[in-house]
Order: structure tokens, then sequence, then C-alpha cells
């Protein structure tokens, strides 16, 4: 969520921003979200983790207790959900700022980074091989894009 509150950000105040990274972003048209259902479940948003997160929570250890709370609780706990599937695509033609867009190439947020990179003037976009969790997925290759783009 805090993806897309960063990207409405620079959408709306362009004269503020300098340069944005946007890494796997839920814009539509992703399916991120919608595959969880609309009555997702705890359940339900664990079996959509990819399989290093599942593990982790099956160890059992207390990094993935607070893993299982930092995913489970903003579901049940919260509407982030419903507030997600709300709000309309942040518009990004007023931004005219170099943009790097990171997309995983089995991640359901792709279709959306290809659209919005389509729609941004100049923006870089970088498929590269993960899903949605590329800190985990794609440490390198994502550390290594991040450190160019905010060298330039």
């Amino acid at each position: 969520r805090e993806r897309l509150v960063e990207l409405r950000f620079a959408c709306a105040h362009p004269e503020r921003v300098r340069r944005v990274a946007i890494l796997e972003a839920p814009v539509p048209p992703a399916t991120a979200i919608d595959l969880l259902g609309p009555d997702v479940t705890p359940e339900g948003l664990l079996a959509a983790l990819p399989e290093s997160l599942r593990t982790a929570v099956a160890s059992g250890r207390r990094q993935a207790e607070r893993l299982l709370a930092t995913v489970v609780a903003p579901v049940r706990d919260t509407t982030m959900l419903a507030d997600i599937r709300g709000e309309p695509a942040p518009d990004p033609r007023a931004l005219r700022v170099p943009a790097l867009l990171v997309y995983g190439d089995r991640s359901s947020c792709l279709p959306g980074g290809r659209q919005l990179a389509a729609q941004l003037p100049g923006a870089q976009l970088h498929v590269v091989p993960g899903g949605h969790y590329l800190h985990l997925d794609a440490r390198a290759e994502l550390a290594h894009l991040l450190g160019e783009f905010l060298r330039g």
C-alpha cells in the first residue's frame, strides 16, 4: 500500500519530486489484490505468499510470527484491501521526472507496471527474475538497479 501512496504523492506533487523509483506497485491492471478475492482469509493470504515466505512461516520461529503478524494483521484488522480496491489508479501524466520501475517476471503486478511505464515519459522499466517480493527474489539485482538510478 505504501508504494501506491508514494506514487500517488509523486503524481499529485511532481514539483516536489526529483526522481521516483517504483518497485512492484500494484497499479491496475494488477491482479495481486484481485487474486485474493473479496473474502480473503489469513489462510488464503498465506497461501498466496511465495514459497520461501510460506516456509518461513511454517518454521514457527519468532521471525515467522512477526512476518505473519505484518502480513495477516492488515488484512484481518483493517480496511486495507477494500481501500486499495476502491482507489482509482494514479494519473502519471503530470510526472516529468526520471522514473525507475522494477517488477518481477512472475509478478501479478507486472501488467500494471508495463502500462505505467508506457504512460511515463522516459521511464526505465526493468523486469527481473522473481515475484512480488523482489527484496527476497532478486536482492542483488534490485540493489544494483536502485544504486545506479539514484546515483544518476
